[in-house]
């Protein structure tokens, strides 16, 4: 999947969040569905990849420099 996909498709909405929101009168709680586990997914893989674009960064930056 590209970056760019994931980025559209995983991107949090709180607006659109309504799972996570119950009212007090409320006595069963809210149900994990499909759709729920896929937006857990992207956002996890959403994480994993700044991991990986962050640790290039840093060796990058605080990497051995090349002997001149």
């Amino acid at each position: 999947m590209k970056f760019k996909e994931l980025v559209k498709e995983a991107y949090y909405d709180m607006e659109d969040d309504d799972h996570s929101r119950y009212d007090i009168d409320d006595i069963t709680r809210p149900r994990l569905t499909l759709m729920h586990l896929g937006r857990l997914r992207k956002m996890r893989e959403m994480k994993k990849y700044e991991a990986e674009e962050r640790q290039k960064f840093f060796k990058f930056i605080y990497g051995k420099q090349a002997e001149e």
